[in-house]
């Protein structure tokens, strides 16, 4: 049996008739940056959140670097980041010429651990961007209550959340602002590159909106220097199709995650935990195991394809090297990089699939074990 990590298909084939009606009205509408179906989804998008404001950009990492500058975050300020995550969470800090200050995340959850946090925080420290991991959301409770008392902003990186609530309020939705991914293997994913920021500061986003459109606040008219950053049309066209089937899709994925978990328990195993104040909609389904590469290898014989999100921490990436480092001051994160392994998810996996994975890792586990 072959089973792939992400399988597309099963997912483009089950809306194609949409997505290509969709496609057939964008062509007859010309309207290829811009225009009504961008508005649309934004609008659409701010509803299903549970903000004021959504403005789509060219990626999620473009989202981070647009809350920070329009937020007048930059040099000379520091900024707290978790040190197990993907790199933009980091580099996107360090490009609007803030310093990324790294803390160690939390051995169940692998998210920003609060009970160290607050160690970081200096006269410096202007936010701190909190990585809703893997599906699962960050304890903002905890997390919220520091910030407040030193008056740090809270930025929400979302990529691997969409969907994702704590205490019933979805992400994005809870701090200053929310920076989302919308690449195809995303919960929600456009058919190419996209992302938004989402907010309830209405003044945060029009000045995001002015900085992503060049500068300008109307045609020609540039107010600052801005860039370009946009969430074309076609993608908003694809993206308002599939948010309608984004809770169903998450739905599954969960299922799938309580399958794999029912079948793996107790099997020299370590499976995601998931505190019953939140929704985990499993973007990703993380065990830690010994031996994971031979692991990997072995299920890769089977037909199993897997990954590993990701095999260092943030902290020992050549990028940030400048910021001499100790791998033995973040050993979750240096633990959870040596024994993490991602195991195929998605919403059309079937039972039979999530068994025969399974029954193969246990193989491996007693071979390597």
């Amino acid at each position: 049996m072959n089973i792939l990590f992400n399988d597309l298909t099963w997912q483009n084939n089950l809306i194609k008739n949409e997505i290509a009606e969709s496609i057939t009205t964008f062509l007859s509408e010309s309207v290829y940056i811009g225009g009504e179906c961008v508005e649309e989804f934004e609008n659409a998008f701010a509803e299903y959140i549970g903000v004021k404001n959504c403005i789509g950009t060219g990626n999620c990492t473009d989202a981070l670097e647009l809350i920070l500058e329009a937020g007048g975050i930059g040099e000379g300020d520091e900024v707290i980041v978790p040190a197990y995550s993907w790199i933009s969470s980091a580099s996107s800090v360090i490009r609007t010429g803030a310093k990324p200050v790294f803390v160690d995340v939390h051995t169940d959850y692998y998210t920003l651990d609060p009970s160290i946090m607050e160690a970081q925080i200096t006269p410096n420290t202007k936010a701190l961007i909190v990585v809703h991991f893997y599906g699962l959301p960050a304890e903002m409770k905890e997390i919220g209550i520091i910030a407040e008392k030193y008056g740090i902003r809270i930025i929400e990186d979302c990529a691997q959340s969409v969907g994702a609530a704590y205490n019933k309020r979805k992400t994005g939705s809870i701090g200053w602002a929310g920076a989302f991914s919308f690449y195809p293997t995303k919960n929600l994913g456009a058919l190419g590159d996209g992302g938004c920021v989402t907010t309830n500061d209405n003044k945060l986003a029009d000045k995001i909106r002015i900085l992503a459109n060049h500068g300008q606040n109307g045609k020609n008219k540039h107010k600052i220097i801005g860039r370009n950053s946009r969430l074309d049309a076609l993608q908003s066209k694809i993206l308002i199709t599939k948010l309608k089937y984004l809770d169903d899709w998450n739905i599954r994925r969960v299922r799938a995650a309580a399958r794999y978990c029912m079948q793996l328990t107790g099997n020299l195993v370590k499976l995601p935990v998931t505190p019953k104040y939140t929704r985990h909609v499993y973007h990703l389904f993380v065990i830690q195991i010994e031996n994971h590469y031979q692991v990997q290898g072995f299920l890769e014989q089977r037909g199993i394809q897997t990954f590993m999100h990701y095999p260092l921490p943030l902290t020992e990436l050549e990028p940030f090297e400048h910021l001499n480092l100790r791998s033995c001051d973040f050993p979750m994160a240096k633990n959870m990089a040596n024994r993490i392994l991602s195991l195929p998810i998605y919403p059309g996996i079937s039972d039979l699939q999530i068994d025969y994975v399974s029954e193969t890792l246990k193989e491996a586990i007693a071979f390597y074990g």
